[in-house]
C-alpha cells in the first residue's frame, strides 16, 4: 500500500514539476513578447510625435498660404516674393505629402504589429492558465480520488 502511495506521490510530483516548468517557459516567452511590445509602443509614440510635428508644419503652411494670399492682394511689386512663396509652398506641400504618407504607413504597420503581439500574449496567457489548472486538477484527483460508493 505504501508503495502505491509513494508511486502516486512521485507521479504527482513529476506532473507538478512539468507544469511548473511549462509555466516558467511560458512566462519567459511572455516577458520576451512584452519587451517587444514595449519597443513597438515606443516606436508608436515616436510616430505620434512625428505626426504632431507634421501638424505643426501644416499650420506653418497654412500661415504661408494666408501670407501668400495677402501678398497677392497687395502691391504688384511683390511679385518676386509671391513667386518664391508659391514655390516654397509647393515644395513644402510635396514634402508634407511624402512625410504624411510615410508616417501613415508606419503607423498602420505598427498598429497591426501591436495587435498581433497582444493577441499572441493573450493566447500564451490562456494556455499557461489552462496548463496550471490541468496540473492542479490532476493533482487534486490523485490525492482525493472520487469514490462511486459514497
Amino acid at each position: 500500500m505504501a508503495f502505491y502511495i509513494e508511486e502516486a506521490a512521485e507521479v504527482v510530483w513529476e506532473r507538478f514539476l512539468e507544469a511548473d516548468n511549462a509555466v516558467e517557459v511560458l512566462m519567459r516567452v511572455s516577458k520576451g513578447i512584452m519587451g517587444h511590445l514595449q519597443v513597438i509602443e515606443f516606436n508608436l509614440n515616436g510616430s505620434m510625435q512625428r505626426e504632431n510635428e507634421l501638424k505643426s508644419k501644416v499650420q506653418y503652411l497654412m500661415e504661408l498660404t494666408r501670407e501668400l494670399n495677402f501678398i497677392k492682394g497687395s502691391a504688384s511689386t511683390t511679385g518676386k516674393k509671391v513667386g518664391s512663396l508659391e514655390k516654397e509652398l509647393r515644395e513644402k506641400d510635396i514634402q508634407l505629402m511624402n512625410v504624411k504618407a510615410s508616417s501613415e504607413v508606419r503607423e498602420v504597420s505598427l498598429l497591426e504589429h501591436v495587435a498581433r503581439r497582444k493577441s499572441s500574449l493573450y493566447t500564451i496567457y490562456c494556455v499557461s492558465t489552462v496548463l496550471f489548472f490541468v496540473a492542479l486538477f490532476k493533482e487534486t484527483v490523485l490525492f482525493f480520488p472520487m469514490d462511486s460508493h459514497t
